[in-house]
């Protein structure tokens, strides 16, 4: 069966009560290999992707009189259960939606959580989709944003109208009349909105391969400022290309101006050094997609600086994932960073953003390890370091511990040998409990 025959078998067996389609989308997928899950799955956030565009958060703003990141998220799960039809329809033509009798107000969360759900009951592991560039969520949503809540009427008319009308229950001579009220549907509209704002600094990030960090950037990094630093090593060697290309262009030039043969020989040469950093950059461009998710997304946790050059942290994280637990654990790892962003001190406290490696198979409800990137790679606004700096020094345990007090107990009692990339696993106490490789 392909991805939509199964959606709408789930669809037609719920009849009426669209909740009903997650058990029912279960039932499906249950008779199915978990090779075919996990292609179901993969087929979904491609769906997810094809849907991140401002034409269709419009509309879920206009259903909702206001929508947030994650509340279009589950919009756009309420629209893919209502089958294939219904869901290019909505992406050629938003407004195509007010035709529905259901408009899917709230959306359907949990639908995008059953797949994951059942690869596990199937094969005791995680379910791991690849994200390459069909998977990949951009940056910002594909489309021109509105502007006001007039250019959401024009843009949606029959959505607007049926939202609107309904949801104050009048005719159609009230509706056309109510825009002389005091108290007018747009000014309700713009109230809701307000009370659906951005997500804040340190409040939880998106859903992604079915766990959500507790505290989030949830702002995206400063692309180019970001590769500059998370992939020092390969944009100096682009950079170090195009400078070279540049200087074998201006000596073709000039040997050319002189009328020498050798010019085509520096020409040449240049446009190899060109070759060579287009390469560079486009797999540069791979990588950004996805480290701009993840800086959003990812669990703010905390660093502290051991030496200021070149600059190594001390990085450290949670690594229990089990929600609130009675005895947390946490990762400590040492990091040297040969490009930095800004001069810092020893003993300065900085925000990272963390994201984990596979759950730990000795220790079950633990992340194995853990990757850390420097808020500062991802922007210099001070207004954002300060606000994830705060979300850093809140993440609490019981009896008043943050992370930075861990890592001052961990240290007073241990020392991390020179050269290690091990993670050091310790309790709220500082206690060392176990040392285990890192990703690389």
């Amino acid at each position: 069966m392909t991805f939509w025959e199964i959606v709408e078998l789930a669809k037609t067996a719920a009849g009426d009560d669209r909740f009903m389609r997650i058990d029912k989308l279960r039932e499906q997928l249950l008779k199915l290999t978990a090779a075919q899950v996990s292609q179901f799955e993969y087929t979904y956030r491609k769906m997810l992707v094809e849907a991140y565009t401002w034409d269709l958060w419009g509309a879920a703003d206009v259903i909702h009189g206001g929508c947030s990141d994650d509340g279009f998220d589950y919009y756009c799960d309420f629209l893919i259960s209502e089958g294939q039809i219904v869901f290019e329809q909505a992406l050629k033509k938003p407004d195509s939606i007010a035709s529905l009798k259901d408009l899917g107000e709230g959306g359907l969360e949990s639908y995008r959580y059953v797949a994951d759900e059942v690869y596990k009951e199937l094969t005791g592991r995680e379910l791991e989709v690849i994200i390459d560039s069909q998977t990949s969520r951009p940056q910002d949503p594909l489309g021109e944003q509105w502007d006001s809540e007039d250019e959401l009427e024009e843009r949606y008319p029959d959505l607007y109208k049926k939202c609107i009308s309904s949801s104050v229950d009048i005719n159609q001579a009230d509706f056309d009349s109510r825009k002389t009220n005091s108290r007018s549907d747009k000014d309700f509209s713009k109230a809701n909105r307000s009370e659906n704002p951005k997500k804040e600094v340190g409040s939880s990030g998106d859903m992604h391969n079915a766990s959500r960090a507790s505290s989030a950037t949830n702002f995206a990094p400063e692309r180019l400022r970001l590769l500059r630093y998370q992939f020092s090593d390969l944009y100096d060697t682009a950079t170090t290309n195009l400078f070279y290309f540049a200087i074998g262009l201006l000596l073709s030039l000039l040997l050319w101006y002189v009328k020498s043969a050798y010019g085509i020989f520096s020409l040449i040469a240049g446009l190899y050094f060109l070759y060579k950093a287009v390469a560079i950059i486009k797999e540069l461009m791979r990588y950004l997609p996805g480290e701009c998710f993840r800086f959003k997304n990812g669990l703010i946790t905390a660093s502290i600086v051991e030496e200021d050059g070149p600059v190594r942290l001390i990085n450290i994280a949670v690594l229990s994932n089990k929600g609130e637990q009675e005895d947390s654990i946490y990762g400590v790892q040492r990091r040297e960073y040969r490009n930095f962003p800004c001069p810092v001190k020893k003993g300065e406290h900085h925000a990272c953003v963390s994201v984990f490696s596979d759950e730990c198979v000795s220790c079950p409800g633990t992340w194995e390890s853990f990757y850390s990137t420097p808020v500062l790679f991802g922007t210099g606004n001070p207004e954002k370091l300060s606000a994830c700096l705060d979300a850093a020094s809140q993440s609490s345990e019981k009896g008043g511990a943050n992370y930075f007090d861990i890592i001052e107990r961990f240290l007073g009692k241990h020392s991390i040998p020179e050269g290690s990339t091990e993670t050091y696993v310790c309790n709220a106490a500082g206690d060392l409990l176990e040392v285990r490789d890192s990703p690389v």
